[in-house]
């Protein structure tokens, strides 16, 4: 299994070591059971000198959850640049891009949940970070479908505020054990085609397109 965001990680940096060691243990162990040690031994320094580049092991949780959140936030900007589609299939295709980046790390790492909770309690600041920037980004795809006459002339803001609200069971990893991965694009193409219904200027026509 590649870790979290593997791409953003050098191994030849000493920060980037602790953080593949750290995401290796969290993976294996779990977020509460790894030990700041363990991971000092791991990338063969002392405790002390880890403590060097991260002062705790929330610290290391915060990253590694952060350069996840950024690969989402990433691909989600691909969607609200892809011109090709329609604004409609560009929504539809934004809330299966949040299910499957959470599906998909959830499936490959089962004890994600323990670092998701923890980070979530203990840096909050990171994850209202994250819902800010995915909700610039779908307030901007609200806002090109808008200038495309493609969907209703509503409040852009607000909009994409209840769009989020409306999608969050698909991108919450806590969740995610529920349903298969099958079961769950079948939900969301259905929760997207009836929000389609309160924002498209023509419903009943292009709804009808989204597959």
């Amino acid at each position: 299994m590649a870790p979290m965001n593997d791409s953003a990680i050098n191994p030849e940096d000493p920060r980037g070591r602790i953080l593949a060691a750290a995401d290796a243990y969290f993976r294996r162990y779990g977020y509460t059971k790894t030990t700041m040690a363990e991971i000092a031994k791991d990338c063969g320094m002392s405790a002390a000198n880890l403590y060097r580049y991260f002062a705790s092991k929330q610290d290391i949780a915060a990253a590694l959850a952060g350069r996840c959140l950024l690969d989402e936030e990433a691909k989600l900007r691909k969607v609200v640049n892809r011109s090709e589609l329609s604004a409609a299939e560009r929504l539809e295709r934004f809330v299966l891009t949040l299910l499957d980046h959470t599906h998909g790390l959830w499936s490959e790492q089962p004890r994600l949940n323990e670092l998701v909770e923890a980070v979530s309690r203990e840096r909050s600041d990171i994850v209202l970070k994250h819902i800010t920037s995915k909700h610039a980004l779908m307030a901007e795809l609200i806002a090109r479908g808008k200038e495309a006459g493609d969907f209703a002339d509503v409040d852009t803001q607000t909009a994409a505020e209840a769009m989020l609200t409306a999608v969050a069971v698909f991108d919450m990893p806590l969740l995610m054990h529920l349903y298969s991965r099958e079961e769950f694009q079948r939900k969301a193409r259905e929760v997207v085609r009836v929000l389609l219904h309160g924002l498209l200027k023509n419903a009943r026509s292009q709804s009808a397109n989204i597959t």
